[in-house]
Protein backbone atom coordinates (compact mmCIF):
# COMPACT_ATOMS: atom_id res chain seq x y z
CA UNK A 1 0.00 0.00 0.00
CA UNK A 2 1.38 3.42 -0.95
CA UNK A 3 2.18 5.63 2.00
CA UNK A 4 -0.24 8.39 1.02
CA UNK A 5 -3.05 5.81 0.98
CA UNK A 6 -2.17 4.08 4.24
CA UNK A 7 -4.46 4.40 7.21
CA UNK A 8 -1.45 5.23 9.44
CA UNK A 9 -0.35 8.20 7.36
CA UNK A 10 -3.89 9.57 7.10
CA UNK A 11 -4.63 9.28 10.80
CA UNK A 12 -1.30 10.72 11.96
CA UNK A 13 -1.58 13.55 9.44
CA UNK A 14 -5.09 14.27 10.73
CA UNK A 15 -3.66 14.64 14.23
CA UNK A 16 -0.97 16.95 12.81
CA UNK A 17 -3.71 19.13 11.29
CA UNK A 18 -5.35 19.53 14.70
CA UNK A 19 -2.02 20.39 16.33
CA UNK A 20 -1.38 22.90 13.51
CA UNK A 21 -4.64 24.67 14.40
CA UNK A 22 -3.56 24.60 18.06
CA UNK A 23 -0.18 26.02 16.96
CA UNK A 24 -1.96 28.94 15.25
CA UNK A 25 -4.11 29.49 18.36
CA UNK A 26 -1.00 29.73 20.58
CA UNK A 27 1.12 32.12 18.46
CA UNK A 28 -0.33 35.38 19.86
CA UNK A 29 -0.45 34.12 23.44
CA UNK A 30 2.56 32.40 24.91
CA UNK A 31 6.09 31.28 24.20
CA UNK A 32 5.48 28.12 26.22
CA UNK A 33 2.29 27.14 24.40
CA UNK A 34 3.40 28.05 20.87
CA UNK A 35 6.56 25.95 21.22
CA UNK A 36 4.39 23.03 22.34
CA UNK A 37 2.12 23.46 19.32
CA UNK A 38 5.08 23.70 16.96
CA UNK A 39 6.86 20.62 18.35
CA UNK A 40 3.70 18.51 18.31
CA UNK A 41 2.88 19.49 14.73
CA UNK A 42 6.41 18.76 13.55
CA UNK A 43 6.47 15.45 15.42
CA UNK A 44 3.25 14.16 13.87
CA UNK A 45 4.25 15.50 10.45
CA UNK A 46 7.48 13.48 10.65
CA UNK A 47 5.68 10.36 11.91
CA UNK A 48 3.16 10.46 9.05
CA UNK A 49 5.98 9.96 6.53
CA UNK A 50 4.17 12.07 3.92
CA UNK A 51 7.12 14.44 3.70
CA UNK A 52 9.15 11.55 2.27
CA UNK A 53 6.45 10.51 -0.18
CA UNK A 54 6.10 14.07 -1.51
CA UNK A 55 9.83 14.86 -1.38
CA UNK A 56 10.05 15.73 -5.09
CA UNK A 57 7.22 18.28 -4.91
CA UNK A 58 8.67 19.70 -1.69
CA UNK A 59 12.28 19.99 -2.82
CA UNK A 60 12.00 20.90 -6.52
CA UNK A 61 10.96 24.54 -6.17
CA UNK A 62 12.79 27.85 -5.53
CA UNK A 63 11.39 28.26 -2.01
CA UNK A 64 12.80 24.97 -0.76
CA UNK A 65 16.12 25.42 -2.56
CA UNK A 66 16.62 28.87 -1.01
CA UNK A 67 15.52 27.62 2.42
CA UNK A 68 18.04 24.76 2.19
CA UNK A 69 20.77 27.19 1.08
CA UNK A 70 20.13 29.28 4.20
CA UNK A 71 20.23 26.14 6.33
CA UNK A 72 23.55 25.15 4.73
CA UNK A 73 24.97 28.58 5.57
CA UNK A 74 23.86 28.11 9.18
CA UNK A 75 25.70 24.76 9.30
CA UNK A 76 28.88 26.11 7.68
CA UNK A 77 28.77 29.12 10.01
CA UNK A 78 29.15 26.83 13.03
CA UNK A 79 32.73 26.01 12.06
CA UNK A 80 34.18 29.52 11.92
CA UNK A 81 32.01 31.47 14.38
CA UNK A 82 34.03 33.00 17.23
CA UNK A 83 31.15 32.91 19.70
CA UNK A 84 31.10 30.33 22.48
CA UNK A 85 30.10 26.81 21.47
CA UNK A 86 26.98 26.99 23.61
CA UNK A 87 25.75 30.19 21.96
CA UNK A 88 26.60 29.23 18.39
CA UNK A 89 24.62 25.98 18.76
CA UNK A 90 21.79 27.87 20.45
CA UNK A 91 21.71 30.32 17.54
CA UNK A 92 21.87 27.42 15.07
CA UNK A 93 18.95 25.70 16.77
CA UNK A 94 16.91 28.89 16.57
CA UNK A 95 17.70 29.76 12.95
CA UNK A 96 17.47 26.23 11.59
CA UNK A 97 13.90 25.77 12.85
CA UNK A 98 12.65 27.36 9.63
CA UNK A 99 13.63 24.16 7.80
CA UNK A 100 10.68 22.53 9.60
CA UNK A 101 8.43 24.19 7.00
CA UNK A 102 9.50 21.55 4.45
CA UNK A 103 8.38 18.69 6.70
CA UNK A 104 5.11 20.39 7.65
CA UNK A 105 3.91 21.22 4.13
CA UNK A 106 2.04 17.89 3.60
CA UNK A 107 0.09 18.56 6.81
CA UNK A 108 -1.92 21.28 5.11
CA UNK A 109 -5.36 20.23 3.89
CA UNK A 110 -6.31 22.05 0.71
CA UNK A 111 -9.85 22.63 1.87
CA UNK A 112 -10.99 26.16 2.58
CA UNK A 113 -12.64 24.93 5.75
CA UNK A 114 -9.21 23.94 7.14
CA UNK A 115 -7.76 27.31 6.16
CA UNK A 116 -10.58 29.13 7.96
CA UNK A 117 -10.14 26.96 11.06
CA UNK A 118 -6.46 27.96 11.24
CA UNK A 119 -7.26 31.65 10.76
CA UNK A 120 -10.07 31.54 13.34
CA UNK A 121 -7.75 29.68 15.74
CA UNK A 122 -5.21 32.48 15.43
CA UNK A 123 -7.88 35.15 15.92
CA UNK A 124 -9.23 33.29 18.97
CA UNK A 125 -5.73 33.45 20.47
CA UNK A 126 -5.74 37.21 19.83
CA UNK A 127 -9.13 37.53 21.55
CA UNK A 128 -7.82 35.77 24.66
CA UNK A 129 -4.74 38.02 24.76
CA UNK A 130 -6.91 41.12 24.33
CA UNK A 131 -9.22 40.06 27.18
CA UNK A 132 -6.37 39.09 29.51
CA UNK A 133 -4.56 42.35 28.70
CA UNK A 134 -7.74 44.33 29.34
CA UNK A 135 -8.23 42.58 32.69
CA UNK A 136 -4.49 42.72 33.53
CA UNK A 137 -4.34 39.05 34.59
CA UNK A 138 -1.26 37.83 32.71
CA UNK A 139 -0.65 35.13 35.32
CA UNK A 140 -3.39 33.14 33.56
CA UNK A 141 -1.03 32.54 30.63
CA UNK A 142 1.92 30.12 30.76
CA UNK A 143 5.06 32.22 30.61
CA UNK A 144 8.77 32.15 31.25
CA UNK A 145 9.53 33.47 34.73
CA UNK A 146 12.00 36.19 33.75
CA UNK A 147 9.48 37.57 31.24
CA UNK A 148 7.19 38.59 34.08
CA UNK A 149 6.66 42.36 34.15
CA UNK A 150 3.98 44.61 35.55
CA UNK A 151 0.69 45.05 33.63
CA UNK A 152 -0.41 46.05 31.12
CA UNK A 153 2.37 44.04 29.41
CA UNK A 154 5.16 41.79 30.53
CA UNK A 155 8.04 41.91 28.09
CA UNK A 156 6.79 39.31 25.59
CA UNK A 157 3.61 41.32 25.03
CA UNK A 158 5.46 44.62 25.28
CA UNK A 159 7.71 43.70 22.35
CA UNK A 160 5.95 41.20 20.14
CA UNK A 161 2.25 40.85 20.92
CA UNK A 162 1.28 44.07 19.14
CA UNK A 163 2.83 42.72 15.92
CA UNK A 164 0.78 39.52 16.16
CA UNK A 165 -2.32 41.42 17.26
CA UNK A 166 -2.00 43.85 14.32
CA UNK A 167 -1.97 40.88 11.96
CA UNK A 168 -4.87 39.41 13.96
CA UNK A 169 -6.84 42.62 13.34
CA UNK A 170 -6.17 42.23 9.61
CA UNK A 171 -7.36 38.60 9.73
CA UNK A 172 -10.46 39.62 11.66
CA UNK A 173 -11.29 42.27 9.05
CA UNK A 174 -10.80 39.62 6.36
CA UNK A 175 -13.11 37.17 8.14
CA UNK A 176 -15.60 40.03 8.61
CA UNK A 177 -15.50 40.60 4.84
CA UNK A 178 -16.06 36.88 4.20
CA UNK A 179 -18.86 36.53 6.78
CA UNK A 180 -20.80 39.72 6.21
CA UNK A 181 -24.30 38.70 7.21
CA UNK A 182 -26.72 39.82 9.90
CA UNK A 183 -25.96 36.83 12.13
CA UNK A 184 -22.20 37.23 12.39
CA UNK A 185 -21.24 40.77 11.33
CA UNK A 186 -21.67 42.30 14.79
CA UNK A 187 -19.63 39.53 16.40
CA UNK A 188 -16.71 40.05 14.00
CA UNK A 189 -17.01 43.84 14.36
CA UNK A 190 -16.77 43.48 18.14
CA UNK A 191 -13.71 41.20 17.81
CA UNK A 192 -12.06 43.68 15.43
CA UNK A 193 -12.66 46.58 17.83
CA UNK A 194 -11.40 44.52 20.79
CA UNK A 195 -8.13 43.57 19.05
CA UNK A 196 -7.65 47.08 17.65
CA UNK A 197 -8.14 48.54 21.12
CA UNK A 198 -5.41 46.22 22.39
CA UNK A 199 -2.94 47.33 19.68
CA UNK A 200 -3.64 51.06 19.74
CA UNK A 201 -4.60 51.71 23.38
CA UNK A 202 -2.83 49.08 25.48
CA UNK A 203 0.27 48.22 23.50
CA UNK A 204 3.49 50.23 23.76
CA UNK A 205 5.02 48.71 20.60
CA UNK A 206 5.72 51.25 17.89
CA UNK A 207 6.31 48.40 15.45
CA UNK A 208 2.79 47.20 16.23
CA UNK A 209 1.34 50.66 15.53
CA UNK A 210 3.12 50.97 12.19
CA UNK A 211 2.24 47.43 11.04
CA UNK A 212 -1.40 47.98 12.07
CA UNK A 213 -1.69 51.14 9.95
CA UNK A 214 0.13 49.53 7.00
CA UNK A 215 -2.17 46.50 7.10
CA UNK A 216 -5.23 48.74 7.37
CA UNK A 217 -4.17 50.52 4.17
CA UNK A 218 -3.33 47.20 2.48
CA UNK A 219 -6.77 45.81 3.39
CA UNK A 220 -8.51 48.82 1.84
CA UNK A 221 -6.44 48.57 -1.34
CA UNK A 222 -7.17 44.84 -1.61
CA UNK A 223 -10.91 44.74 -1.05
CA UNK A 224 -12.44 48.08 -2.05
CA UNK A 225 -13.22 49.73 -5.39
CA UNK A 226 -11.27 52.78 -6.54
CA UNK A 227 -13.65 55.33 -5.02
CA UNK A 228 -13.99 53.32 -1.81
CA UNK A 229 -10.17 53.01 -1.58
CA UNK A 230 -9.82 56.79 -1.45
CA UNK A 231 -12.61 57.19 1.11
CA UNK A 232 -11.26 54.36 3.28
CA UNK A 233 -7.72 55.78 3.32
CA UNK A 234 -9.14 59.16 4.34
CA UNK A 235 -11.06 57.33 7.09
CA UNK A 236 -7.81 55.67 8.25
CA UNK A 237 -6.07 59.06 8.44
CA UNK A 238 -8.96 60.47 10.50
CA UNK A 239 -8.88 57.37 12.74
CA UNK A 240 -5.11 57.79 13.31
CA UNK A 241 -5.63 61.45 14.27
CA UNK A 242 -8.41 60.51 16.69
CA UNK A 243 -6.27 57.74 18.18
CA UNK A 244 -3.43 60.22 18.69
CA UNK A 245 -5.83 62.43 20.59
CA UNK A 246 -7.45 59.68 22.68
CA UNK A 247 -4.76 57.01 23.25
CA UNK A 248 -1.92 57.98 25.61
CA UNK A 249 0.23 54.96 24.67
CA UNK A 250 -0.19 55.57 20.93
CA UNK A 251 0.48 59.31 21.28
CA UNK A 252 3.56 58.75 23.44
CA UNK A 253 4.86 56.08 21.07
CA UNK A 254 4.56 58.30 17.98
CA UNK A 255 5.97 61.31 19.85
CA UNK A 256 8.90 59.17 21.01
CA UNK A 257 9.64 58.18 17.41
CA UNK A 258 9.85 61.84 16.34
CA UNK A 259 11.86 63.01 19.38
CA UNK A 260 14.23 60.05 19.32
CA UNK A 261 14.90 60.61 15.63
CA UNK A 262 15.88 64.22 16.30
CA UNK A 263 18.03 63.27 19.31
CA UNK A 264 19.69 60.42 17.41
CA UNK A 265 20.63 62.75 14.55
CA UNK A 266 22.08 65.12 17.17
CA UNK A 267 24.36 62.31 18.40
CA UNK A 268 22.42 61.01 21.42
CA UNK A 269 22.87 57.24 21.42
CA UNK A 270 20.74 56.30 24.45
CA UNK A 271 17.39 56.42 22.71
CA UNK A 272 15.74 53.52 20.90
CA UNK A 273 16.33 55.26 17.57
CA UNK A 274 19.88 56.26 18.47
CA UNK A 275 20.67 52.68 19.49
CA UNK A 276 19.37 51.44 16.15
CA UNK A 277 21.56 53.94 14.31
CA UNK A 278 24.46 52.58 16.33
CA UNK A 279 23.47 49.01 15.37
CA UNK A 280 23.50 50.08 11.72
CA UNK A 281 26.95 51.67 12.03
CA UNK A 282 28.38 48.69 13.93
CA UNK A 283 26.81 46.18 11.55
CA UNK A 284 28.44 47.98 8.62
CA UNK A 285 31.83 47.82 10.36
CA UNK A 286 31.41 44.13 11.18
CA UNK A 287 30.25 43.26 7.66
CA UNK A 288 33.32 44.96 6.15
CA UNK A 289 35.54 42.69 8.28
CA UNK A 290 34.09 39.50 6.71
CA UNK A 291 31.92 40.52 3.75
CA UNK A 292 31.40 37.21 1.93
CA UNK A 293 30.29 34.63 4.53
CA UNK A 294 30.21 36.84 7.62
CA UNK A 295 31.19 36.03 11.20
CA UNK A 296 29.36 32.69 11.32
CA UNK A 297 26.30 31.37 13.12
CA UNK A 298 25.78 33.32 16.34
CA UNK A 299 28.88 35.35 15.46
CA UNK A 300 27.34 38.79 15.92
CA UNK A 301 27.63 38.46 19.69
CA UNK A 302 31.41 37.93 19.87
CA UNK A 303 32.19 40.30 17.00
CA UNK A 304 30.14 43.11 18.56
CA UNK A 305 31.96 42.73 21.89
CA UNK A 306 35.32 43.11 20.10
CA UNK A 307 34.39 46.50 18.66
CA UNK A 308 32.71 47.57 21.93
CA UNK A 309 29.24 47.78 20.48
CA UNK A 310 26.12 48.78 22.34
CA UNK A 311 23.37 46.82 24.10
CA UNK A 312 19.64 47.52 23.85
CA UNK A 313 19.96 49.41 27.15
CA UNK A 314 22.60 51.75 25.70
CA UNK A 315 25.60 50.35 27.62
CA UNK A 316 28.81 49.03 26.08
CA UNK A 317 28.68 45.30 25.30
CA UNK A 318 30.77 42.88 27.31
CA UNK A 319 31.08 39.09 27.26
CA UNK A 320 28.77 38.95 30.27
CA UNK A 321 26.25 41.40 28.80
CA UNK A 322 26.49 40.96 25.04
CA UNK A 323 23.97 41.96 22.41
CA UNK A 324 23.03 38.89 20.35
CA UNK A 325 21.28 40.72 17.50
CA UNK A 326 21.23 44.26 16.07
CA UNK A 327 17.41 44.17 16.33
CA UNK A 328 17.14 43.92 12.55
CA UNK A 329 16.81 40.70 10.56
CA UNK A 330 18.76 42.00 7.55
CA UNK A 331 21.67 43.44 9.57
CA UNK A 332 22.21 40.24 11.53
CA UNK A 333 22.08 38.00 8.47
CA UNK A 334 24.56 40.32 6.74
CA UNK A 335 26.95 40.29 9.71
CA UNK A 336 26.72 36.56 10.50
CA UNK A 337 26.32 35.12 6.98
CA UNK A 338 27.73 37.86 4.79
CA UNK A 339 26.50 39.16 1.48
CA UNK A 340 25.77 35.56 0.42
CA UNK A 341 23.31 35.11 3.29
CA UNK A 342 21.63 38.48 2.67
CA UNK A 343 21.17 37.75 -1.04
CA UNK A 344 19.63 34.35 -0.24
CA UNK A 345 17.23 35.90 2.30
CA UNK A 346 16.21 38.65 -0.15
CA UNK A 347 15.67 36.06 -2.90
CA UNK A 348 13.63 33.88 -0.53
CA UNK A 349 11.35 36.64 0.70
CA UNK A 350 11.28 38.22 -2.76
CA UNK A 351 10.07 34.91 -4.22
CA UNK A 352 7.40 34.66 -1.53
CA UNK A 353 6.20 38.22 -2.14
CA UNK A 354 6.15 37.86 -5.95
CA UNK A 355 4.33 34.52 -5.72
CA UNK A 356 1.87 36.08 -3.27
CA UNK A 357 0.81 38.62 -5.90
CA UNK A 358 0.42 35.83 -8.48
CA UNK A 359 -1.70 33.42 -6.43
CA UNK A 360 -4.94 32.43 -8.15
CA UNK A 361 -7.36 32.66 -5.25
CA UNK A 362 -8.17 36.16 -3.98
CA UNK A 363 -8.28 35.26 -0.28
CA UNK A 364 -4.93 33.43 -0.26
CA UNK A 365 -3.32 36.11 -2.43
CA UNK A 366 -4.40 38.89 -0.10
CA UNK A 367 -3.37 36.98 3.04
CA UNK A 368 0.05 36.10 1.59
CA UNK A 369 0.74 39.70 0.50
CA UNK A 370 -0.25 41.03 3.94
CA UNK A 371 1.86 38.36 5.66
CA UNK A 372 5.01 39.06 3.65
CA UNK A 373 4.65 42.84 4.02
CA UNK A 374 4.33 42.29 7.78
CA UNK A 375 7.53 40.21 7.81
CA UNK A 376 9.50 42.70 5.70
CA UNK A 377 8.45 45.87 7.55
CA UNK A 378 8.73 44.32 11.03
CA UNK A 379 12.21 42.97 10.18
CA UNK A 380 13.50 46.53 10.02
CA UNK A 381 13.02 47.02 13.77
CA UNK A 382 13.12 43.42 15.03
CA UNK A 383 15.09 40.26 14.28
CA UNK A 384 12.27 37.98 13.20
CA UNK A 385 14.42 34.89 12.54
CA UNK A 386 16.47 34.70 15.74
CA UNK A 387 13.64 35.66 18.11
CA UNK A 388 11.39 32.76 19.03
CA UNK A 389 7.83 33.99 18.53
CA UNK A 390 8.27 35.90 15.24
CA UNK A 391 10.17 32.91 13.80
CA UNK A 392 7.31 30.56 14.66
CA UNK A 393 4.89 33.12 13.19
CA UNK A 394 6.89 32.93 9.94
CA UNK A 395 6.88 29.11 9.99
CA UNK A 396 3.13 28.95 10.60
CA UNK A 397 2.00 31.24 7.80
CA UNK A 398 4.66 30.24 5.27
CA UNK A 399 3.50 26.64 5.66
CA UNK A 400 -0.19 27.51 5.49
CA UNK A 401 -0.14 29.99 2.60
CA UNK A 402 2.55 28.51 0.32
CA UNK A 403 1.69 24.81 0.59
CA UNK A 404 -0.75 25.00 -2.39
CA UNK A 405 2.03 26.29 -4.68
CA UNK A 406 4.81 24.05 -3.41
CA UNK A 407 2.65 20.90 -3.33
CA UNK A 408 1.50 21.60 -6.90
CA UNK A 409 -2.04 22.39 -5.88
CA UNK A 410 -2.98 25.84 -7.13
CA UNK A 411 -5.81 26.66 -4.77
CA UNK A 412 -7.81 25.77 -1.67
CA UNK A 413 -11.04 23.99 -2.67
Amino acid sequence: MRINESMWAKQVNKIAQYTFIFFAFCIPMSLALENTGFVLTLLFALLSGLWWHYRKQILLNPFSVLLLCLFLLFVIGLFYSESSHSWRFTAFKKESEIIAILFMLPVISFEKNFLLKVLKGYVLGCIIVALISWLGVFHLLPHIEWFNHEPPYYIFFRIYAALFMAFGAYLTATLLKLNWNRHTKWLWLFVFVLISYNVLWQSVSRTGYIVYVILAIVFCLQYYSRKAKILSIIAIIIAVILTLALSAHFREGITRIVKNEARALAGHVKTSTGIRYEYLRNSWILWQQKPILGHGTGGFRAADVKIKGITAGGSVTTTAHAQVTPENTFYRILVEHGIVGLIILILLWGWQLIKAFKMNELLIRNLAVAFMLTMIFASISQDLLIDESPRLFYILFSTLLYAPIIMRNNRYS
